[in-house]
């Protein structure tokens, strides 16, 4: 019936061929070698292991927050040259629920308290950091104690840590691959005429 010679026909058949011409391209040239050995996965575990695959731990910390960045900035030089962090706490911080304690937040999770937990999870006993933004503020916080949380072991989610290593890194690698082939081919994409076709 000459079906064959049919636009529509024709269209879906090149289509179709595209399809499979895409994912081979994907699979064979793109994505060669790709997800990695256990080495890589390995070392994707690791650097993201605190923040991904840990209950996260406890911190103890004491902060001055400020709603000036001067201040902040000023109350630092001093507490570098000495001055006593419950003193400044006391007379500087803008945390009226702290203000009494000298600046003492008390135990809390690292996923709590956005910046100040972040940041007290990376740091050591008697260390200072800041000042940073917190909020709509700055503080300056240091940790008195914590205590670590607890990390699944590689081993028992091997799995999901390769479906993690692959939606990470996937998009990056055919962004690159696009990039190349853009500057290879010197192609544009006219977005409006994307945008016409329904």
């Amino acid at each position: 019936h000459n079906l064959d010679h049919y636009k529509d026909t024709q269209d879906q058949i090149r289509w179709q061929e595209d399809q499979i011409l895409s994912r081979f391209y994907m699979q064979k040239i793109v994505l060669k070698n790709f997800p990695p050995g256990d080495d890589s996965l390995r070392a994707f575990y690791a650097r993201v292991k605190t923040a991904r695959y840990s209950k996260p731990g406890d911190v103890n910390v004491q902060e001055i927050y400020f709603d000036n960045p001067d201040t902040a900035r000023a109350v630092r030089k001093q507490l570098d040259n000495g001055g006593d962090f419950s003193a400044l706490a006391t007379r500087y911080t803008k945390r009226a629920t702290a203000k009494d304690t000298s600046g003492y937040l008390g135990w809390f999770k690292t996923n709590r308290y956005g910046a100040i937990g972040q940041k007290a999870a990376e740091m050591t006993p008697g260390q200072i950091e800041g000042p940073f933004t917190v909020g709509t503020g700055w503080s300056i916080i240091k940790l008195i104690d914590k205590k670590p949380g607890e990390s699944k072991s590689f081993e028992s989610i091997k799995n999901t840590v390769k479906q993690d290593y692959i939606d990470t890194y996937r998009p990056q690698l055919i962004e690159k691959n696009i990039k190349q082939l853009e500057e290879k081919y010197h192609s544009e994409l006219h977005y409006q005429a994307l945008d016409s076709i329904s």
